[in-house]
């Protein structure tokens, strides 16, 4: 019998500390979701799954056995993405590894050619990639991978997304371990315990990005707007609800006020079936009647995307919204009793002191006027691979040249990007402050909040202060 293994590795060490705004991470969803396609098309084939927020690099690292190796690479563990292909490699020469995930999407050309051990990479949707994979298709047949032809040269078969109707309730049988015991017969009311909410899939892509392109910052390798149909999304929630007693959901689509849907959505909700669900949502997509029906639904969190509040700092970041509704909606969400995620990014092209003053501000007199704001989010905006941001400064040859310098780099070609050094190559370029004063603006708001209601990067902020100094930016 063959046998897959997918993983979700643990954070590489620089991101050990990363904050969700929750008391923990949630298990991989998107890998179960791809378990349960390959156990329904390939039923010879036996499925591990292996949770780097519940198993440490070396447990993993020691039950790698598979003919199959799938590995989720995010720029958070990236380093160890690649460990884990270089010893499944080295276990067994004959396997096939591949990688997916955002980061692997947006850095597949660089990551083949310099990495033998990585046998393809899958870009965006997986569902048909990996399917197409384990039968043995032509490659140029199976869509959204990258791979290797017969003279070694890089090269892409063909995008197509995953149609949502298409996939099949899953669950976590999967998993080698986790701790799903925790939701079992948990009682709660209303989530104030920080209890990490499971995330389903029911939306995927941008409208916003579909009708205006991307945020300047958006590293997402598919923005084509999907919905699945709501009695199907219904089902997902409900077995996850009668298996393991999950009563808390997150939608992940990057909007969950696309079109009617969340009309639809409240249609097909099963009579009986007592759920909650934090989403997210723009700020200009939220009004009175979709507000309504979160409530009906069971919403309790909305993930609102503010980012900043300085509107040459978002014209220049191509996200366009009035800022003068914030407050409105956080005042329309607290009169339903729903509670808000505020994330604030800063060091975005075009940043001044005052645009990092008028947001720091801004944000903590929302905590203190508006009881529903309950997390929120500080952080540096970096500029990843598969921005717009990030194709920008590789065009600039100055700042190519300066990045190289530093360890014998290459902005170009390397896979294992040091985003704290871009980043502060872009901040000396693009913004009109020194780093200190963002720097004390972050961790002056950060001070004195409980670290559950505060999501990071998990001391990024701290080691491009250091550097900062060293390069006296």
């Amino acid at each position: 019998m063959r046998k897959v293994q997918l993983i979700f590795p643990p954070n590489d060490d620089k991101y050990k500390r990363l904050r969700s705004g929750y008391t923990s991470f949630p298990p991989p969803s998107g890998l179960e979701i791809l378990a349960t396609l390959i156990e329904r098309n390939c039923p010879d084939i036996q499925i591990q799954i292996f949770d780097g927020s519940v198993q440490s690099f070396n447990e993993i690292a020691s039950l790698l056995n598979a003919d199959f190796i799938g590995v989720s690479d995010w720029f958070t563990n990236h380093r160890n993405a690649i460990r884990l292909a270089e010893l499944a490699k080295e276990r067994n020469p004959s396997s096939q590894v591949v990688l997916g995930g955002p980061n692997a999407s947006n850095l597949a050309n660089r990551i083949l050619s310099r990495h033998p051990e990585v046998d393809f990479i899958v870009h965006g949707d997986g569902e048909m990639a990996i399917l197409g994979l384990l039968k043995g298709n032509s490659f140029h047949e199976i869509p959204n991978i990258w791979y290797r032809n017969n003279n070694g040269e890089v090269e892409f078969s063909k995008q197509i997304c995953t149609e949502l109707d298409t996939l099949d309730v899953f669950d976590f049988r999967h998993l080698f371990k986790s701790d799903l015991g925790k939701y079992q017969n948990y009682i709660y009311d209303d989530c104030s315990l920080g209890l990490t909410p499971i995330p389903i899939s029911s939306i995927r892509g941008c409208i916003k990005a579909e009708q205006q392109g991307p945020c300047i910052y958006c590293s997402m390798p598919e923005h084509q707007v999907r919905v699945m149909n709501p009695e199907l999304a219904w089902r997902q929630i409900q077995h996850l609800n009668i298996v393991y007693g999950i009563r808390y959901f997150f939608e992940t689509g990057d909007s969950f006020a696309v079109g009617d849907y969340p009309e639809r959505f409240l249609k097909a909700k099963p009579p009986g079936l007592n759920v909650l669900f934090r989403n997210y949502a723009t700020p200009d997509s939220l009004n009175v009647e979709n507000i309504k029906l979160f409530k009906e639904l069971g919403v309790v969190e909305v993930f609102i995307g503010v980012e900043t509040i300085n509107s040459k700092v978002l014209h220049r970041a191509n996200k366009t919204y009035d800022t003068n509704v914030i407050e409105k909606i956080i005042h329309l969400l607290e009169q339903y009793g729903i509670r808000v995620f505020l994330p604030f990014m800063f060091g975005l092209p075009g940043e001044t002191y005052e645009s990092v003053r008028e947001s720091s501000t801004f944000a903590r007199y929302l905590i203190k006027k508006y009881r529903n704001v309950q997390r929120i989010l500080f952080s540096l905006a970096l500029p990843l691979a598969g921005t717009t941001w990030f194709a920008t400064l590789v065009r600039d040859l100055d700042l190519v040249r300066e990045y190289n310098e530093y360890g014998r780099r290459s902005l170009v070609s390397d896979d294992d990007i040091e985003y704290e050094r871009l980043f502060l190559l872009s901040f000396k370029r693009h913004c009109q402050l020194s780093f200190t004063e963002v720097y004390n603006a972050i961790t002056s708001q950060i001070s004195g909040f409980p670290k559950d209601q505060i999501g990071g990067f998990g001391g990024l902020e701290h080691r491009i202060y250091r550097l900062a100094n060293e390069l006296m930016i």
